[in-house]
């Protein structure tokens, strides 16, 4: 099997821990249903998975996000938006580096804790969509080495401090939105 679309329907339940032994899986899409529990960390046994989306909609997803999914090599989008996650965001997630799209989104996510400067290592990133949770901390000057980065997205958050001059270097940025935070200084 290499592709699971089960989007936009009425499937309730769990995550089955058995998805992680489909080693063929390129495309897990769950979104628009109402599946609870965590994610399971046998997801991270997905070494072909290219796309792994969960989105709310009536998705109910709690937990962390498990440290776990640092594995899937080949991974390209990562949408947890829309979900009841908390946690912090895992260093880890720096080690995806051929993913493109990193958004985490709150609509009922409860991510807290700083933003890992790890992720500047996803060097292919186009867009990062941390807004809408409980991130706190200032925003690390890392994430001006984001080349590709096409859009910053860390409003409605608890950030402090300064806006970092780093991210004058991101000459491809077309979207940067940091309203609704306790950032200060001058621009």
């Amino acid at each position: 099997l290499e592709q699971l679309r089960l989007y936009d329907n009425d499937v309730t339940g769990t995550i089955p821990t058995q998805l992680g032994l489909l080693s063929s899986l390129e495309q897990l899409r769950l979104y628009d249903n109402d599946v609870t529990g965590t994610i399971p960390t046998q997801l991270g046994l997905l070494s072909s998975l290219e796309v792994l989306r969960f989105r709310l909609y009536f998705n109910n997803l709690d937990g962390t996000i498990p440290t776990q999914l640092e594995k899937i090599s080949n991974l390209k989008e990562l949408w947890l938006r829309d979900n009841n996650l908390d946690g912090t965001i895992p260093t880890q997630l720096g080690l995806l580096s051929s993913l493109e799209v990193l958004r985490f989104r709150l609509y009922f996510n409860n991510l807290d804790g700083t933003i890992p400067t790890q992720l500047e290592k996803i060097s292919n990133l186009k867009e990062l969509w941390l807004r809408d949770n409980n991130l706190d901390g200032t925003i690390p000057t890392q994430l001006g080495k984001l080349s590709n980065l096409k859009s910053l997205l860390l409003h409605d958050n608890n950030l402090i401090g300064t806006i970092p001059t780093q991210l004058g270097l991101l000459s491809s940025l077309e979207q940067l939105r940091l309203y609704r935070n306790n950032l200060d200084g001058t621009i």
